[in-house]
């Protein structure tokens, strides 16, 4: 995914999970450890791949039926969580708000 933004000129990856960050946390730590990140990824690549603006983007979904319609919802920001917010600060700061009402 790094090489095909760097060779498409992608500037913004959103990296869905459901309920949880932890892709989006995994891939933030790989960018944040250049020596990880050197060895999978040409210089170039590995440059590039630290200006990405990575957002997370959390998908929620419930085996419940209501009234014979599934629940679906999606959160995404609008923040540059890497240079705002570290995982655990958005988990603490961001996901904790939210809440469903049944």
């Amino acid at each position: 995914m790094l090489v095909k933004a760097k060779d498409y000129g992608i500037a913004c990856v959103g990296i869905t999970d459901y309920f949880l960050i932890n892709s989006y946390k995994r891939l933030i730590e790989l960018i944040n450890d250049d020596s990880r990140l050197n060895a999978l990824l040409n210089p170039p690549y590995a440059d590039y791949a630290k200006q990405l603006l990575v957002l997370p983007n959390i998908e929620f979904r419930s085996s419940t039926i209501v009234r014979h319609v599934d629940i679906e919802g999606k959160t995404a920001t609008r923040e540059p969580i890497f240079t705002s917010f570290s995982p655990t600060q958005f988990r603490r700061k961001r996901l904790k708000r939210i809440f469903f009402e049944s």
